[in-house]
């Protein structure tokens, strides 16, 4: 058969030719940004996390707090397609159909990419917003940024809008988000007790309402920021996996009200951005939508996995049936088919994909199940996770327990 050698750090930067950028598709998103930063550059619709490479980067759902998405402002491509052919394209129908692709085309070597100058922008938080003024926000045009969060057991909403403005271009250095020191109190503080108290504090509606303020979502610093730097974050842990879900704007409140009623007994924290509608043949966002991130901390049950199982599940009919969809780079519960399902130009971009791929080479058993080829015969998360989970939990509380008695006998 055909073997086709891809170097995994396949990482370059051809410079600019006006204001396109052309880099290896194995460059991260943090890789990209800093090169341009020495050039005055920015990219937009860049995600928090910036580790993303830029190949995987422009054949998923990647977003953030710009309302474009990361995928939208990819104007040309290089890739190597399962014969083993080149194809390098302008394209911009061709384009949609690679857009957000899940890699299921061909494999990205290089991405050409428009850039702007260095944006600066002022950004204002609106606490205790109602759900007119949150959807009023969410469809208010000329935004440079949005985000917004919610405790789903409360009605109030704090709100997060940014346009630009002006700033000193000639002082922008790239911020490293990551601290060796928040790393640490992560790890050795904040992990140990969440294991012992994640499933009995989370239950109280003050932690609930206290992890919600110290999210850091929607929080707004004073004056002209670079968006560059404002709107990443720091990588930090997440218990529920990142899943993610587009809903048309005009019932993003409403979807987040059904769900709330649907787990009433459950401190939900939404976290919500804004996705302007984009033609990718296989759009998460083919109308202008919110993208919810949902998040609850009530994870050290002994049942967590066969518990996140049925909220997913939940969450995602809720979702579908008011003509949403997931996001194409993460987990997804429900059958493949429905990912897909309000896909707009599915059809077509399955016999393009046939066409460049008649043996399936790019294919998986998630992906052939999209198709509508088969289902899945394992579920999205092991049950090996709760053993672990609970083995985990026993240590800490054992060590806990060790050390009490040994500082009791040494202090008698």
């Amino acid at each position: 058969g055909l073997l086709v050698a891809v170097q995994d750090a396949l990482c370059s930067y051809e410079g600019l030719s006006g204001d396109v950028a052309t880099f290896g598709a194995g460059c991260s998103v943090e890789d990209a940004l800093r090169r341009l930063l020495d050039d005055g550059r920015q990219l937009r619709g860049f995600g928090g996390i910036a580790q993303q490479r830029l190949g995987g980067a422009v054949s998923t759902s990647l977003h953030g707090q710009h309302t474009t998405s990361f995928a939208t402002h990819m104007v040309g491509l290089r890739a190597v397609l399962a014969n083993g052919t080149i194809l390098d394209s302008s394209d911009p129908a061709l384009l949609d159909a690679w857009r957000g692709s899940m890699g299921r085309l061909g494999i990205l070597v290089q991405v050409r990419l428009r850039t702007w100058p260095i944006e600066f922008v002022e950004c204002h938080t609106r606490h205790d917003a109602n759900a007119s003024a949150f959807s009023a926000a969410l469809r208010r045009g000329g935004l440079a940024g949005f985000e917004a969060k919610r405790l789903l057991s409360s009605d109030a909403y704090v709100v997060r809008t940014c346009e630009e403005a002006a700033g000193n271009h000639s002082r922008v250095a790239y911020e490293d988000k990551d601290s060796v020191a928040e790393g640490f109190l992560l790890d050795n503080v904040a992990l140990p007790m969440v294991t012992l108290f994640g499933s009995t504090l989370s239950r109280a509606r003050w932690f609930a309402r206290l992890m919600l303020h110290v999210s850091g979502v929607a929080t707004s610093r004073r004056g002209a920021v670079a968006s560059v730097n404002d709107y990443r974050v720091a990588v930090s842990y997440n218990p529920h996996f990142d899943e993610e879900y587009a809903i048309p704007a005009g019932r993003c409140h409403a979807v987040l009200e059904e769900i709330g009623r649907a787990f009433a007994g459950l401190h939900v924290h939404a976290f919500v951005r804004r996705v302007d509608a984009d033609a990718a043949w296989l759009s998460w966002a083919p109308v202008d939508s919110c993208a919810v991130r949902l998040e609850y901390f009530d994870y050290n049950r002994i049942d967590f996995v066969r518990y996140e199982r049925r909220f997913r599940l939940r969450v995602e009919e809720i979702v579908l049936a008011h003509n949403g969809s997931g996001h194409r780079g993460k987990i997804w519960y429900r059958s493949g088919r429905g990912l897909l399902a309000g896909a707009p130009r599915g059809a077509e971009f399955e016999a393009y994909r046939a066409s460049l791929d008649p043996t399936g080479k790019f294919e998986n058993a998630f992906t052939r199940e999209m198709r509508g080829d088969g289902e899945r015969t394992h579920e999205v998360l092991p049950h090996a996770l709760e053993v672990r989970a609970f083995a985990y939990r026993l240590a800490v509380w054992a060590a806990v327990g060790v050390n009490a008695a040994a500082a009791l006998l040494l202090c008698a």
